[in-house]
């Protein structure tokens, strides 16, 4: 059963955790594209140079719109990932504590079972301390 639970997490981290940390590289990577675009801008402002300051403005404007759908569809990943992640978790879960149940359960009608035994085998050891000789 342990390993069923092990099963799950590695499916966890080898699918849904992982797609969530390419998303993340991906907006992390477009993230320090809007710092360069900034600092590209503020470079051409410095050198006054205003073809190139109109051309760091457009390029930064793209770089924000590219990294503000970035920012949604990460969001939107990570929350997504957050969802499955808890219902895997949570089912899996379940099915252990139903198992550990079912162990318990067939275990107590093993011993159930047995009792008729026991009582058979603590009446011939009183027997045989009440008779000793009876036994022999």
């Amino acid at each position: 059963m342990d390993e069923e639970i092990l099963g799950a997490l590695k499916k966890l981290i080898e699918c849904e955790i992982k797609e969530a940390q390419q998303q993340k590289a991906i907006n992390d990577g477009l993230r320090v594209d809007v710092a360069n675009a900034q600092d590209k801008l503020a470079a051409a402002r410095k050198a006054k140079k205003e073809k190139h300051i109109q051309a760091a403005e457009q390029e930064l404007a793209e770089k924000k719109k590219q990294f503000e759908q970035s920012d949604k569809e990460t969001l939107f990943k990570l929350k997504d990932t957050v969802d499955v992640t808890e219902y895997q978790l949570l089912d899996t879960l379940c099915n252990y504590i139903e198992e550990h149940r079912l162990f318990f359960q067939r275990g107590s009608q093993f011993l159930n079972e047995m009792m008729t035994d026991v009582y058979d085998y603590r009446h011939y050891v009183e027997e045989v301390r009440a008779f000793p000789t009876s036994y022999a």
